[in-house]
């Protein structure tokens, strides 16, 4: 699974002060395995409004497993987070049909982590829209890693088949 870790920079615009940066290869072979794991999953929504119709799983991961904070670390490191404390993890599953809404995190820096596999023609696009309206779409390419600052806006998209595998990423927030 794990091969060599590939740096890409995706800017939003050279006139905003955001960037999202993108790793491929991300996980090692034993980690990309604990993410397949079963997991206790809960629905919430993407926003804080509790009317929100737009609900999809949920499950929290103990930050404090050593498991985690080996790949915390490698974040950390990877992306020049070394200032940054890891406040939580969790995974996302939206299952065909169920789209998040535009939203910001409440951390400084996210890292989403695509563990599903995936093929082009089921979309499952992050899309963000920095502050000057300008569009960005990021492919869920299996076992790669974006991070981005949580003030930025943007939704997940589920799988667009209905047949697709539920869409799933293991997501890191950072202060």
């Amino acid at each position: 699974m794990r091969s060599t870790p590939k740096n890409t920079s995706i800017g939003i615009n050279v006139n905003t002060k955001h960037t999202i940066l993108k790793i491929e290869n991300f996980l090692t072979e034993e980690e990309y395995q604990l993410t397949q794991e079963d997991k206790q999953w809960i629905i919430q929504s993407s926003t804080y409004d509790k009317n929100n119709t737009h609900g999809f799983l949920f499950s929290r991961v103990k930050i404090d497993d050593p498991r985690y904070v080996k790949i915390s670390d490698r974040i950390k490191e990877l992306f020049n987070l070394q200032k940054y404390n890891l406040i939580e993890a969790y995974y996302n599953g939206q299952w065909f049909g169920r789209d998040s809404e535009f939203h910001q995190d409440d951390s400084e820096k996210t890292v989403l982590i695509y563990i599903q596999r995936w093929e082009a023609e089921w979309g499952g696009f992050t899309h963000f829209i920095s502050e000057l309206q300008e569009h960005v779409i990021i492919p869920p390419i299996t076992n790669s890693a974006i991070c981005f600052d949580g003030c930025i806006t943007h939704k997940s998209y589920a799988f667009s088949e209905q047949f697709a595998p539920m869409r799933i990423t293991l997501a890191f927030k950072y202060s």
